[in-house]
């Protein structure tokens, strides 16, 4: 018995030590979005963009996004959670498929109106800490729209589309019950799902996992209209390589 135990002490000793854990988000495009998590913050890459990427303190609660072309860090956690939800409809439709190996339930979301927007699947009880930190941090979601566009004044409610809008009012409602997996829209499509739920032994540098200190603070309203603009006019040049792929 003796031996046994220091058999199993020692396959312990010897397993690699686990840095950070990855969670890749697949769209409609078949485009993979990468969340990484490491000492209580959250990092989201997406391919759509060269030079912008996501930054949450997952312990404070606060969101961030960081631009490396314009090398700017703007604190938009106001944006998502100081708003008042507006009315829309959820309901449970039952066991849904299994995704990344787990078990989901169905919830359909509806607006005010009562269209279906889309059908969401949840983990109800998901097993990483990180992304039990990442449901309570969504629990507390409530968009307001006048704080990212505030010349508009009450009017910056109706800029984003009901479904759009019915959506983000039912995240935190959601994130009560669960984390969201998957997504299908009223077209049928699936706009968004979990594909892998990996650890990786290799650490993300830490000036790449906290708000660059170097970097110029922004307004939210400033980051809109800058993004609006860039929108019209028709982008930035493509670098050789993306930004967000070193350290600011």
């Amino acid at each position: 018995m003796f031996k046994i135990i220091l058999l199993l002490l020692a396959s312990f000793v010897t397993l690699p030590a686990i840095a950070a854990l990855q969670v890749e988000l697949v769209d409609r495009h078949g485009q993979i979005t990468t969340l990484t998590f490491q000492d209580g913050w959250m990092r989201g890459v997406s391919p759509k963009s060269d030079y912008i990427y996501t930054l949450v303190n997952l312990k404070k609660q606060r969101i961030y996004i960081i631009d490396m072309g314009d090398k700017t860090n703007t604190d938009v956690t106001s944006v998502f959670m100081n708003g008042t939800p507006h009315e829309f409809g959820l309901a449970a439709s039952g066991a849904g498929p299994t995704i990344a190996g787990r078990d989901t339930q169905e919830y359909q979301i509806s607006d005010d109106e009562g269209e279906l927007c889309s059908r969401i699947f949840l983990w109800e009880q998901p097993l990483e800490e990180e992304l039990v930190n990442l449901q309570s941090l969504l629990r507390r979601i409530k968009i307001d729209p006048e704080s990212l566009l505030p010349v508009l004044g009450p009017l910056a409610d109706g800029v984003i589309p009901k479904c759009v809008r019915a959506e983000l009012d039912a995240l935190g409602t959601l994130s009560q019950k669960g984390l969201v997996a998957m997504r299908i829209n009223q077209e049928d499509v699936t706009t968004l799902r979990i594909q892998s739920i990996k650890p990786t032994e290799q650490e993300i540098p830490s000036c790449m996992m906290t708000p660059p200190k170097h970097y110029q603070p922004e307004t939210p309203p400033s980051l809109a209209m800058e993004m609006i603009v860039r929108r019209l006019t028709g982008g930035r040049e493509k670098p050789p390589t993306p930004l967000i792929t070193d350290c600011p």
